[in-house]
């Protein structure tokens, strides 16, 4: 672990390149933090950087090629096309926001530090564009993947406890890659109902953005509003223009 010093500075510079809505590496971060006189190595960093990054709100995390030295987790706002990262770039890069449509939700997405959503703790490890969810398999310490049947999935939670909404369920309410989706706490009922909306309707939504894989996940903090927090599987389903997870 780095001294108070080097953490202070790791910190400092997180914070202004997610601040900034920036793609980056905890390679770039090291670099960063070099630039302002700490003499650290980025090998003794990258454990501390990575470990401030999990689940940060509003960031999500995917593997990318770095020509000529294999591959690295590239850090990124969830709407962020991560193809435009270029790893030779001498400046900072600001994830590009493609629409106006989701430049607005984006301020208007929900800036309470204490926020619901848990996203990219593992996004590598799940194929969301496939409509995958990881589900217990019997006999096995393993996962296994099932596909939406009738509109319906079960799904057991990531690591993290967040929970996975799979994109063919959210197409099927009309819902693509940076859409606005309002999560409502139907807490009588034991359930979140996603609807689709780039505006709070009332104080007891949040909105969410659609990621760039088509998926949204949900966060423990979200799921435990409405008495659902670390249950072993949950029930995502299709209702009429609606996504109920129970």
């Amino acid at each position: 672990m780095c001294d108070a010093a080097t953490m202070t500075v790791i910190q400092d510079v997180i914070a202004e390149k997610t601040g900034n809505d920036e793609m980056f590496t905890a390679f770039d971060v090291s670099r960063a933090v070099q630039s302002r006189g700490i003499k650290e190595r980025h090998r003794n960093m990258k454990r501390d950087i990575h470990s401030q990054m999990s689940g940060f709100d509003g960031y999500n995390r995917t593997s990318v090629d770095i020509p000529g030295k294999g591959t690295a987790f590239l850090y990124h706002p969830d709407y962020a096309d991560v193809e435009s990262y270029d790893p030779d770039a001498s400046a900072p890069q600001k994830a590009p926001c493609p629409t106006a449509t989701a430049s607005a939700l984006l301020s208007s997405l929900d800036s309470d530090p204490d926020s619901d959503d848990e996203e990219g703790d593992e996004s590598d490890e799940e194929d969301d564009n496939s409509s995958v969810v990881r589900t217990p398999q019997k006999g096995s310490k393993g996962t296994r993947t099932c596909q939406p049947k009738n509109g319906e999935v079960n799904g057991a939670p990531g690591r993290n406890g967040s929970v996975n909404v799979p994109s063919a369920l959210l197409k099927a309410i009309g819902c693509g890659p940076k859409d606005g989706v309002r999560v409502q706490f139907d807490k009588s009922n034991n359930r979140l109902v996603l609807v689709p909306g780039a505006v709070p309707s009332n104080t007891m939504e949040k909105v969410r953005l659609v990621s760039y894989k088509g998926n949204i996940r949900i966060g423990q903090r979200a799921l435990s509003k409405v008495g659902l927090g670390s249950l072993p599987a949950y029930n995502i389903k299709h209702v009429s223009k609606t996504i109920e997870i129970t």
